[in-house]
C-alpha cells in the first residue's frame, strides 16, 4: 500500500500530531507522499519535519505546463468525467478563474497519484486539503479518508461536510464527543464516522516522577482566543496576590500576543508570567520536564495533543472541561477538571492542588498509564491503517 498525505500547510509546528502520525505510517513500512497546498511562515521547525521535505510535493510549485498538459491528457482519455467535474467546480467556485485553476491543479495531481501508485489519500482538517483529497476521488477514484479536529468541527465547520463524508470511506473524528455532535449537528451517516484517537510517540515523552522541587506552571499552545490564555494570566494574578510562590510560562505564538502581553503588562505580572513564543519540539520537552504542572485554559477544544503530552511526561495536570478533554483527564483520577472561561477557578484549583504532593504525585502515575492505554501512536496508527486497507 502506498498512500498520499494532503495537507494544508506543511511543516506546521503547531501540528506536531500530523508529523508523528506520518512518521510511523512509515514505520509500520507504508510509503508515504505529501501533497503540501502552502508553505509554512513558521521561523522554527521540528527537525524530524525536514526528514520529509524530500517526500513532499508543493501545490503552488506545479509548473504551468504540468498542470495545462496533465488537463489535456486526462480530457483525451475520460472525457465526460472530467466535464462533469467542471460543471461541479463551476457550482462551488465564486469565479471563472478559480474553476480553472482548481481543474489544472486537480488533474496535475491525479497524474502524480498515478505515478506514485498510490493505493489511498488522507487528509487532516475538514478544509481545502480534503477538498483536493475529494476531488483526486472524483477524478480517477482513488478512495480518501480525513480527519476532522476541533476548529474545522466546532468553528468553521466545511459546507460540503456532508458531501466529503458521503464520498469518503470513513470520516475519522479524533474523539467520540466529536463524532457524537457531528452525529447530531450535522446529521452524517454513522457508518461513515470513526473515532481514531490522535496517538502519542511515548518514546519522544519521557516519564519521569513528580517534580516536588518545581515552582513552574507551564501552558502550550497558539496564542489564539480559543485557548482561554486571558484566564489563565488572570488566574496568574489571583495567585501572585495570594502569595503563592510561582511562575507560569506559556509557549507559543499568534494573533494574540500583543493583547495578551500588554494584560501581562496591566496586571503587574512581567516578573511572573512569561510569552516564550513558538519552539521546536526539543525545546517544548524541556519545559515539560522542569514543570510542576500543566495548565490547559481552552474555551474550546477537540482532543489536545498538548494534554497527552503533559500526561505522558507525568505532569499533574488542570484542565478545562470542555469537549472532548474528559477522554483524557478523568477528574481527581488521571487530572483536575475546572470550568471553562473563569480566572476563579483555575486560580482555586491550583492553590488547593499545590501543596497536595500526594494528590500530584497520583496524577503524575494515572496521567502516563491512561496515555500508555489510550494514545499510544504505534496502536493508534495501526487502526488508522485498519480503515484505510479494511
Amino acid at each position: 500500500m502506498r498512500v498520499l498525505y494532503l495537507i494544508e500547510i506543511f511543516p506546521e509546528i503547531s501540528e506536531t500530531f500530523i508529523l508523528d502520525e506520518m512518521l510511523e505510517v512509515k514505520k509500520q513500512n507504508i510509503p508515504v507522499k505529501i501533497v503540501s497546498c502552502s508553505y509554512s511562515k513558521d521561523k522554527e521547525s521540528h527537525a524530524d519535519a525536514i526528514d520529509l521535505l524530500d517526500d513532499t510535493t508543493y501545490i503552488k510549485d506545479l509548473g504551468l505546463k504540468q498542470k495545462y498538459l496533465a488537463t489535456l491528457f486526462f480530457f483525451f482519455r475520460h472525457p465526460w468525467r472530467l466535464l462533469k467535474f467542471i460543471k461541479y467546480l463551476y457550482g462551488v467556485e465564486k469565479y471563472v478563474r478559480d474553476t480553472r485553476n482548481r481543474l489544472i491543479e486537480v488533474c496535475c495531481l491525479c497524474a502524480l497519484v498515478k505515478k506514485w501508485k498510490i493505493d489511498h489519500i488522507h487528509a487532516h482538517f475538514a478544509n481545502i486539503a480534503t477538498s483536493y483529497a475529494m476531488w483526486i476521488h472524483m477524478l480517477n477514484d482513488v478512495p480518501f479518508t480525513f480527519t476532522t479536529h476541533g476548529y474545522d468541527v466546532f468553528y468553521a465547520r466545511a459546507k460540503d461536510m456532508t458531501l466529503k463524508t458521503r464520498l469518503a470511506k470513513k470520516h475519522i473524528t479524533i474523539s467520540n464527543f466529536n463524532r457524537k455532535f457531528l452525529l447530531d449537528a450535522e446529521k452524517l451517516p454513522a457508518s461513515k464516522l470513526q473515532t481514531n484517537y490522535i496517538g502519542i510517540d511515548l518514546d519522544k515523552f519521557e516519564y519521569q516522577p513528580f517534580r516536588v522541587d518545581s515552582k513552574l506552571l507551564i501552558n502550550v499552545g497558539r496564542l489564539e482566543t480559543v485557548k482561554g490564555h486571558q484566564y489563565l494570566i488572570q488566574a496568574c494574578k489571583i495567585l501572585k496576590d495570594q502569595g503563592l510562590d510561582f511562575e507560569c510560562r506559556i509557549i507559543g505564538s499568534g494573533k494574540e500576543e500583543e493583547i495578551l502581553s500588554a494584560l501581562i503588562r496591566d496586571l503587574g505580572l512581567e516578573n511572573i508570567c512569561f510569552l516564550e513564543g513558538a519552539k521546536a519540539r526539543t525545546d517544548v520537552l524541556e519545559y515539560y520536564q522542569q514543570a510542576r504542572m500543566f495548565v490547559l485554559s481552552s474555551v474550546s477544544e477537540g482532543l489536545p495533543t498538548v494534554v497527552k503530552e503533559s500526561l505522558a511526561c507525568g505532569i499533574p495536570t488542570i484542565a478545562t472541561n470542555v469537549r472532548g478533554v474528559p477522554e483524557m483527564i478523568e477528574d481527581g483520577q488521571t487530572g483536575a477538571l475546572v470550568p471553562a472561561e473563569s480566572a476563579g477557578h483555575l486560580a482555586e484549583k491550583i492553590l488547593e492542588l499545590w501543596h497536595r504532593e500526594d494528590v500530584l504525585g497520583e496524577y503524575n502515575k494515572n496521567g502516563r498509564r491512561r496515555v500508555e492505554e489510550q494514545f499510544q501512536l504505534q496502536k493508534q496508527v495501526r487502526g488508522l491503517i485498519d480503515i484505510w486497507v479494511g
